[in-house]
């Protein structure tokens, strides 16, 4: 009688193996940029690059348009 040999467990991918986005901008805040920004990512619900990343895009494709 054989036994049936388990299937492999499928690794799940990290978030950096899954990653689309490959350029990487290095920004300094000053402490109370920081904060500001800290505040404005909480109140829209998101972390503070996802934040930057929004607003930097939505400005930048407002001025490009205009």
């Amino acid at each position: 009688m054989t036994t049936a040999t388990p299937a492999p467990q499928r690794r799940s991918r990290t978030g950096s193996e899954t990653r689309q986005r490959g350029e990487k901008i290095d920004v300094r805040f000053s402490d109370d940029e920081r904060a500001l920004i800290d505040r404005a990512a909480a109140a829209a619900g998101l972390k503070p690059s996802t934040y930057l990343r929004i607003s930097a895009l939505e400005r930048a494709a407002a001025l490009i348009a205009s």
